[in-house]
């Protein structure tokens, strides 16, 4: 499971239901970033993950389970691009068909599609001699003609582990005569401790190739070959193998992983905090612009000033600015300044310099000019 995880760079997580599974993700630096179990109801649980922003969800439940999860994640959208379950899935064939999980078989098909699975290796797929002297392929052949209406998924399982009782007993007859010379196998005592180290030492030093893949004992338990199921287009197709001796994943033996997006999903959400700046060249030609608009403004806010008892006619458009202000009204932009310099210009070439009819004209002419000056550019 951890090689699964971090082939895909799946580092925060959540767990559902196996408490030791979070022990060794917590070992091998992966984020478990919530853990939920339950016995009734669904719903409440999932819907925590969502508003929790989970990504990565697996999954340790039996079939009937899978179905009503599956189910209430297809009803809340937990499925898609977003998000990827990883399941145990030593389930029956077409598990997901039978309708005792509240949705149609096409509902939970919807929700499924791209989940991985994880199941025991029915039989190894490597073509090495057993300790039977038949290869996996031909124990298989054997197997069918044998059982007739009968199937066990873990046949092979059962077949490699008579191998290994056998071997072990077959240890333990030699040791058993280094310490007491008089008893044999048919002397065996249950709760003798002699038994029971003699026992343990064989199982601990018993290797052998079975049909199952190698058969060797680490801390009382084996560890076995893992198929990698995924599933596509409404059924389980292999897409990989993982070796529990070697611990290697091979994601070449099978089918490609399909995704509904282009590459695995993240496994939470990315912030991505960029730091936007200003083209050196419009910087300064807006900075420049404005330096000038501000020098003009403070130029003609100096000449009002100084000649705001002025009367002559070329001075009309300052001296109804000024008496605009007085009266309240915003009259000109900074950016207007140019516009309000050419009416001026303007006025002052075409006005008369006879200045007596400069102050009865005012009241007509200043809103004029206060117009022209709010449409500055």
């Amino acid at each position: 499971m951890k090689q699964l995880l971090k082939t895909y760079h799946f580092v925060t997580i959540i767990n559902v239901a196996h408490n030791r599974l979070v022990a060794d993700l917590d070992d091998n630096n992966l984020v478990v970033l919530e853990t939920q179990s339950f016995t009734t109801e669904v719903s409440t649980a999932l819907e925590k993950l969502k508003h929790a922003d989970v990504r990565i969800i697996l999954g340790n439940f039996n079939e009937v389970w899978a179905r009503r999860i599956f189910c209430e994640a297809q009803k809340f959208h937990m499925f898609g691009r977003k998000y990827q379950w990883i399941i145990m899935g030593t389930f029956a064939e077409e598990w997901w068909l039978k309708p005792d999980g509240g949705c149609a078989p096409s509902e939970l098909v919807e929700a499924l599609h791209g989940a991985i699975l994880t199941d025991l290796l029915p039989l190894s797929t490597d073509r090495q001699i057993t300790v039977s002297g038949i290869t996996p392929d031909e124990y298989q052949v054997e197997y069918d003609s044998r059982r007739g209406n009968e199937y066990s998924r873990f046949h092979g399982y059962t077949y490699d582990g008579i191998w290994a009782v056998a071997l072990a007993i077959q240890h333990v007859a030699r040791r058993i005569r280094h310490f007491r010379r008089n008893q044999t196998v048919a002397d065996f005592k249950y709760r003798d401790p002699l038994w029971e180290k003699l026992f343990l030492e064989a199982l601990r030093n018993t290797s052998f190739e079975g049909v199952t893949g190698p058969v060797r004992f680490y801390d009382n338990e084996r560890k076995a070959y893992i198929l990698l199921k995924q599933f596509q287009s409404g059924s389980e197709v292999k897409v990989g193998e993982y070796d529990g001796v070697t611990d290697t994943l091979d994601l070449h033996r099978g089918q490609p992983m399909v995704w509904r997006g282009r590459s695995p999903p993240k496994d939470r959400t990315v912030h991505v905090i960029e730091h936007s700046t200003v083209n050196i060249t419009i910087y300064v030609t807006i900075a420049s612009v404005a330096s000038v608009g501000i020098l003009l403004a403070v130029v003609f806010l100096a000449i009002n000033i100084r000649y705001r008892n002025q009367r002559y006619l070329g001075y009309i458009p300052i001296y109804c600015f000024a008496q605009c202000m007085d009266e309240g009204l915003l009259c000109m932009e900074e950016c207007g300044c140019e516009w309000g310099t050419g009416i001026a210009i303007g006025s002052a070439a075409g006005g008369s310099e006879n200045g007596d009819s400069v102050i009865d004209s005012n009241v007509c002419i200043c809103p004029c000019y206060a117009t022209y000056f709010t449409l500055g550019p």
